[in-house]
C-alpha cells in the first residue's frame, strides 16, 4: 500500500492512500481506490478509465446522501471510461466516506471545501491537465455553489456539466409538487386509481411545500407517475458494488438529507442560486430529461412561481455566447445517463473533446 501526501492551498493537508484494485480493468485501463482526507473526514475516491489519459471528469452525485458508485451502473457514465479518467467520489456522510461528521459539518459550505480537495487531488496526484466537473441532481446544486462561491475555482476546470441540477431546491420542488398534482388530476379524470390519487391530493393540500420531512411521500407519488425514471428498460453495466456499500447508500440519505444546510438553513427551503448563476463563465453543458418530474426542466402548467430549471439556467448563466449548450432527452426523466445512456455518453464525449 502506497501513501501520497501533498498540501493543498487551503487550511489543511490532504492525505491520499492508494489501495488495491476492485477488479481487473483490462489493458490500458486503471481502476484504483483512494481516500482523500479533509477536515477530519476521509472521502473515498475511485479513479477508473483510460490509464494514459490526462483528461478527467469529476462525478458529483445526488442525494443528498447518495453515492458516486451509482454512476458506474449507468452506460452513460461507464462508457466514458475507455476514453477518459472518471473520478467517482462520495460526499461527506455519504457512500463509503470514513469518519463521523457532526451535524454542523453537514453544510454546503463544507461540501464545497471537500469538492475542492477532490479537484486538487485530481490535479496534483492523478496529474490530470484537463478537468471537467459534472453534477447530477443535488450534485448540480453543490457544483453550482462551488463555482459561484469562489469564482477563482473555475480556472482549475475546462468545463462544467449540470445534469438535472438542483441549484434552486425550493423552486424546483415546488414545480415538482405541481407536476404530481397535475398527474393526479389527470388520473382521476381517467378514473385510473382515482381513490389513490384523491388521497395524494389530500396529502398535497396538507403539505404546501416539499421538505425533508415529507420528501419520501412526495417521491412515492412521483415514482408512480414515472417522474424520476421514465424509461426503465435500460442496460445496467456490471460494476463492483459491494453489499456493505449498498447498505450505506440506503442509510445515508436520511441523515444527510435531514441535516444539510446552506447559511444555517435547510437546503429544502433556502438553496436558490439563481441570482448567482451569472458568475459561471466556464463552457457549460446543460443535460436534462424532458420528462423529469422531480426537477422539471420547463414551466409546469399551474405552477404560479413558474420555475423551469433548465430554461432558467440557460437564461441566467454568465457563460459566453457559443459556450453554453443544452440537450434534452425526450425519453428520460431524472436519470438520462441511465435512461438514454449511449446517447448521453456520445454527447458528453463530444463536449469534452471540444474543450479539453
Amino acid at each position: 500500500m502506497r501513501k501520497w501526501i501533498f498540501n493543498i492551498l487551503m487550511l489543511a493537508s490532504v492525505i491520499v492512500t492508494a489501495c488495491s484494485k476492485y477488479e481487473d480493468p483490462g489493458a490500458g485501463q486503471v481502476d484504483q481506490q483512494y481516500f482523500v482526507k479533509t477536515d477530519g473526514i476521509a472521502l473515498p475516491v475511485r479513479v477508473a478509465g483510460k490509464e494514459s489519459s490526462d483528461v478527467a471528469i469529476i462525478m458529483t452525485h445526488g442525494g443528498p446522501g447518495g453515492s458516486s458508485q451509482s454512476f458506474r451502473l449507468t452506460s452513460g457514465i461507464r462508457n466514458l471510461e475507455p476514453n477518459f479518467k472518471v473520478i467517482y467520489w462520495d460526499q461527506r456522510g455519504s457512500g463509503m466516506t470514513q469518519g463521523n461528521p457532526s451535524k454542523d459539518q453537514i453544510t454546503i459550505e463544507q461540501y464545497a471545501k471537500d469538492l475542492d480537495a477532490v479537484v486538487e487531488f485530481t490535479r496534483q496526484v492523478i496529474g490530470a491537465k484537463s478537468i471537467f466537473l459534472l453534477g447530477h441532481s443535488w450534485g448540480g446544486g453543490l457544483t453550482a455553489y462551488y463555482l459561484t462561491e469562489d469564482v477563482s475555482r473555475q480556472a482549475k476546470l475546462k468545463g462544467y456539466i449540470i445534469v438535472c441540477g438542483a441549484y434552486n431546491v425550493p423552486g424546483g420542488l415546488g414545480a415538482s409538487r405541481q407536476w404530481v398534482i397535475n398527474g393526479a388530476n389527470a388520473s382521476i379524470l381517467l378514473n385510473k386509481d382515482a381513490d389513490y390519487w384523491r388521497k395524494a391530493l389530500q396529502f398535497y393540500n396538507s403539505n404546501p411545500q416539499v421538505i425533508a420531512d415529507n420528501f419520501v411521500d412526495h417521491a412515492t407519488y412521483l415514482n408512480k407517475l414515472k417522474g424520476a425514471v421514465y424509461n426503465s428498460n435500460f442496460e445496467r453495466p456490471k460494476s463492483y458494488f459491494p453489499a456493505f456499500e449498498t447498505v450505506a447508500f440506503l442509510n445515508n440519505p436520511f441523515f444527510v438529507g435531514h441535516n444539510i444546510t446552506v447559511k444555517g438553513e435547510s437546503i429544502y427551503t433556502a438553496l436558490d442560486l439563481s441570482a448567482e448563476l451569472n458568475k459561471i463563465k466556464l463552457p457549460t453543458f446543460v443535460m436534462w430529461g424532458e420528462r423529469d418530474g422531480l426537477l422539471p426542466p420547463h414551466k409546469v402548467p399551474g405552477h404560479a412561481a413558474g420555475t423551469a430549471l433548465a430554461d432558467d439556467f440557460l437564461r441566467l448563466a454568465g457563460v459566453p455566447e457559443g459556450d453554453l449548450y443544452y440537450m434534452g432527452y425526450a425519453n428520460s426523466a431524472h436519470e438520462p445517463m441511465a435512461e438514454e445512456g449511449p446517447k448521453f455518453a456520445v454527447d458528453l464525449t463530444n463536449f469534452m473533446n471540444k474543450y479539453k
